[in-house]
């Protein structure tokens, strides 16, 4: 519990009350006239905020609420014009559809849990649950997780229908801003599917790709696509044989440089037998981490992969295990494997 004297703290700006037990905002915080940063992440506990707390804090410019089950978010509205970056988890359709109406809010955070609701519950369509200005236009980072029953993401460009919110959902609709977007604990998730647009145009600034605990999931073919793409992390998806599927790919060949690329984590794959089958350069790689994944047999390297900045983390009984086409291939990144 905050003490009552955190009202006298006139010229605080900065209040990080994250991974606390606190329940309840005290009262005492909406004299706190330049407050600028609010972080109340993780505060699985938190059930009330008093009115005229949050619309009070004229100065606020940043609210992070991520990981915390709060869903009344009325009072943010009255922040519209301050209010840059907003970080929310929600976790029914009907929360979504009430931050879709927050339309002077500035989406930068958001976290999908749950869905009990879901219409079609094996199938989420992300272009109508985001179809806001205030979602599409600003959202930086992205989360879905723990949606049980949902077998399928379906990435499409959208039509001249109403989405959530009212709003109208564009044809070119995709979200400029998103750098990272983690799937986690999906576990009936079977496929990721793109219709009339390409994973570069949905995705255009897409530096971080995290996948966990999504069971079903066997490849995510569609990351040759996304040309910024910086950091790949995949983690205990049981089934999940490739990393690349080629053969889903008529033009894997030539995609397959991944111009951007810095770093792949691997872990907890035991069925993961090829990252992709087709040779590539990987130009800007520094780091493969690769932990617990007894199945994998070969890299996806060639001769021209550069070296000088590449490291290969793994256990030495699974380097040791590894196959080579190519005797000099393995000479030459003999000397980026460190063991862990």
């Amino acid at each position: 519990m905050l003490p009552p004297e955190i009202s006298q703290a006139k010229n605080l700006k900065y209040l990080n009350l994250s991974l606390t037990g606190i329940t309840c905002l005290p009262e005492s915080l909406r004299y706190l006239p330049k407050l600028k940063f609010l972080l109340l992440r993780y505060l699985e506990h938190l059930t009330e905020i008093p009115p005229g707390v949050i619309s009070n804090l004229s100065m606020l410019e940043v609210v992070d609420l991520s990981h915390t089950r709060y869903e009344d978010w009325v009072e943010f509205e009255a922040l519209s014009q301050g209010l840059k970056a907003l970080g929310i988890t929600a976790e029914t359709v009907q929360a979504i559809e009430q931050l879709s109406q927050l339309r002077l809010v500035m989406m930068w955070c958001l976290g999908i849990r749950n869905l009990p609701d879901l219409p079609q519950p094996h199938q989420l369509l992300l272009s109508n649950f985001l179809s806001s200005d205030n979602m599409s236009s600003s959202l930086q980072q992205l989360r879905i997780e723990y949606c049980e029953t949902l077998e399928e993401l379906i990435m499409e460009k959208g039509s001249e229908t109403a989405g959530h919110g009212g709003d109208i959902v564009r044809r070119n609709w995709c979200l400029p801003k998103l750098e990272i977007l983690k799937l986690m604990e999906l576990k009936e998730l079977k496929n990721i599917s793109w219709s009339g647009l390409h994973p570069s145009a949905y995705f255009p600034t897409l530096s971080f790709l995290g996948v966990s605990y999504c069971n079903k999931l066997k490849n995510v073919t569609w990351v040759l696509k996304l040309e910024y793409l910086e950091h790949l992390e995949l983690h205990a998806c049981r089934q999940m044989e490739r990393v690349i599927d080629d053969a889903d790919e008529a033009d894997a060949a030539t995609d397959l440089a991944f111009p951007n690329l810095k770093r792949i984590r691997l872990s907890e794959l035991p069925n993961l037998t090829v990252i992709c089958r087709s040779e590539s350069t990987f130009p800007s790689l520094e780091l493969l981490d690769v932990r617990n994944c007894p199945a994998l047999r070969g890299l996806p390297f060639n001769s021209e992969t550069p070296t000088n900045k590449l490291r290969i983390w793994g256990d030495p009984d699974w380097w040791g295990r590894l196959e080579w086409q190519d005797g000099d291939l393995e000479s030459s990144l003999q000397p980026c494997f460190v063991r862990i």
